[in-house]
């Protein structure tokens, strides 16, 4: 039984890790398309990226605090899930302005 608890924790935690790296890179390979797709210049695509590094750097010293009150179990699930609502929210994005936000609370939760 101990075994199996070990390998689902691993398992959820490179699911975790794997959405984070995937999430970091992807931007980078579409963001002339986005561009495109939103009427932005690159200068402006560039505060999509800005803003998911700015909010991890912001939320992942307070990742602590949070498993703390709310449990590691708790939290990771529910960073987890919000950073893949979050992930479809960028992909529905109309605005240069909504992809931002969407993209800084992806950041927000992809840092735990």
């Amino acid at each position: 039984m101990l075994n199996l608890q070990r390998t689902l924790l691993v398992i959820a935690v490179m699911m975790a890790t794997i959405m984070e790296v995937l999430d970091m890179t992807i931007i980078n390979v579409s963001l002339q398309s986005m561009g495109g797709e939103l009427s932005a210049t690159p200068s402006q695509m560039s505060w999509a990226m800005t803003s998911y590094i700015l909010a991890s750097a912001i939320a992942m010293p307070l990742t602590g605090f949070f498993t703390d009150n709310f449990g590691r179990k708790q939290y990771l699930l529910l960073s987890m899930c919000t950073f893949v609502l979050m992930s479809i929210l960028c992909a529905v994005a109309q605005s240069l302005e909504a992809l931002i936000l969407f993209r800084f609370l992806q950041g927000v939760f992809g840092a735990s």
